[in-house]
């Protein structure tokens, strides 16, 4: 259980540069979170590679493009639970975490250095997920 404290404050209260201030923060506090999130999501696809085992209902998951490893089944539904998000969203950010760190390895290092929006990246995964390897990585040299 979390004990962090949430501090409140008045939007009515602050003059146009302390809005802008409280904007930027806001953005930077965003970015920050997001990046972690798309850390922490690909830790918990390596942290559930996919098996050997043969059983269909045990089968490994492609979240990811081409390149990217596969996951066990089911690695998305805890996550979702976790997130109070549907499965079908948690699989999209393990395979957008997937995908920015194998296919598109530029752009990962700038969401993590904060260069870069979170929901940027995850666009141009998705946008990406079906060219092959070379070809994503050929995007990540172009931006």
């Amino acid at each position: 259980m979390s004990t962090a404290v949430v501090e409140r404050f008045e939007v009515v209260d602050l003059d146009p540069s302390g809005v802008l201030d409280a904007l930027s923060d806001s953005d930077a506090e965003e970015r920050r979170a997001t990046a972690r999130k798309l850390a922490l999501a690909y830790q918990w696809a390596v942290l559930h590679p996919a098996t050997d085992r043969s059983n269909v209902l045990e089968s490994p998951e492609s979240l990811g493009g081409d390149g990217t490893p596969e996951v066990a089944a089911f690695t998305a539904e805890p996550l979702a639970v976790r997130l109070r998000i549907t499965p079908g969203a948690a699989a999209a950010l393990i395979g957008d975490a997937l995908d920015l760190v194998h296919r598109h390895p530029r752009l990962w290092r700038k969401v993590q250095a904060l260069r870069v929006p979170a929901w940027q990246a995850r666009r141009v995964a998705q946008q990406t997920r079906t060219l092959p390897l070379p070809s994503a990585r050929w995007v990540d040299d172009q931006l």
